[in-house]
């Protein structure tokens, strides 16, 4: 496995996580559990449940990690990777945005 650049010229590590979202079609087979029937796909290790997610990678998504249209490519393509999930076609929404400084 290569290794390729994942910190920015700052050496600041970026990372995405995703957190898709559905709704149940109305049928009476189902009973809508949780918050009117919708639905979230996270991943599981262990009994834990976390977002699927990973890094920025420059050679992969982009030079530009704090653009929002870079880290979307990151997060279609993680999710690609870890799912098979293609999410060319859907609207991504970011909702949040963290900024963490650790002292090295």
């Amino acid at each position: 496995y290569e290794n390729r650049k994942t910190l920015d010229a700052d050496g600041r590590k970026h990372n995405v996580r995703v957190v898709l979202m559905g709704s149940r079609p109305p049928a009476d087979a189902f009973k809508a559990r949780g918050a009117n029937g919708i639905s979230l796909l996270l991943a599981e290790n262990e009994h834990q449940l976390f977002p699927i997610g990973g890094s920025w990678c420059e050679h992969r998504d982009g030079p530009a990690p704090h653009e929002d249209a870079t880290l979307e490519r990151t997060a279609r393509r993680v999710t690609r990777e870890f799912c098979g999930m293609d999410l060319t076609e859907v609207p991504l929404i970011k909702f949040l945005e963290i900024h963490l400084n650790r002292p090295h």
